[in-house]
């Protein structure tokens, strides 16, 4: 260990000096030199030694169902103005997918259980009282556009907004 010691510049030490010191510093693996917060240039250098990718396109994400390539463009733009490490942009672009899927499927349940509802009050009538709200949605789609393509549209699985239909079908 002989003659690797390194002199630590004092404040009063010169800019070269200072210098001097941060390249002996910096042959270390795992020693990198804080950013100059006022110097982007030196913010990017430390981000990408960190394993920031230089531009958006270095981020390499899995295929999530329901997320199309611009989606995943667009939350690569944002790890990289974030500084986000590829790992790091994975792992919180997998938790706010699972977070968004998880909010939708129990948003979906809840409609379900409120057309269940709507099924079991209206009996019999529920599919003639389903066409009576989209009688009227047509009727009023000059005054609210797209309620009738809405009502027409809806998903497969039958998920309507239970107050929308109840009002339309008293209508």
């Amino acid at each position: 260990y002989r003659g690797n010691s390194i002199r630590i510049p004092t404040k009063e030490a010169s800019d070269d000096q200072k210098a001097e010191f941060f390249d002996k510093i910096s042959r270390f693996d795992g020693v990198m030199r804080a950013p100059d917060l006022e110097d982007p240039e030196s913010v990017a250098q430390f981000y990408q030694g960190l394993g920031r990718p230089e531009d958006a396109a270095g981020y390499q994400f899995e295929p999530i169902d329901g997320l199309t390539p611009d989606d995943d463009m667009a939350f690569a733009q944002t790890a990289l103005e974030a500084n986000l490490t590829r790992q790091q942009a994975n792992y919180v672009r997998e938790k706010l997918t699972n977070s968004l899927m998880e909010s939708e499927q129990a948003q979906q349940e809840a409609i379900k259980e409120q057309i269940d509802g709507l099924k079991e009050q209206w009996g019999k009538a529920y599919e003639h009282n389903i066409q009576i709200a989209k009688a009227a949605a047509k009727q009023l789609d000059d005054k609210l556009p797209g309620i009738a393509d809405y009502m027409n549209s809806v998903d497969p699985k039958g998920l309507y907004d239970v107050n929308t239909v109840k009002m339309l079908n008293i209508m």
